[in-house]
């Protein structure tokens, strides 16, 4: 298993933060706290850790969120 975070309102591990990455020194990355959903465009203001099997592919697969 292995921990990660999906949009809260569709179960899509494909998150996007904004960032800055320093020219000269691309180890220099830091993240914002704007958050996107690249599915369903949510903003991003219900991320969710979860566990999911290592098999989970990120670029193909979403979670299944649970019903409230």
């Amino acid at each position: 298993m292995k921990s990660i975070c999906v949009c809260g309102k569709c179960g899509s591990p494909r998150l996007l933060q904004d960032a800055y990455v320093s020219v000269n020194d691309t180890s220099d990355v830091r993240t914002f706290d704007n958050t996107l959903c690249e599915d369903c465009d949510y903003d991003g203001h219900d991320i969710r850790n979860v566990e999911v099997p290592d098999e989970f592919d990120i670029a193909g697969d979403t979670y299944v969120l649970p019903k409230p």
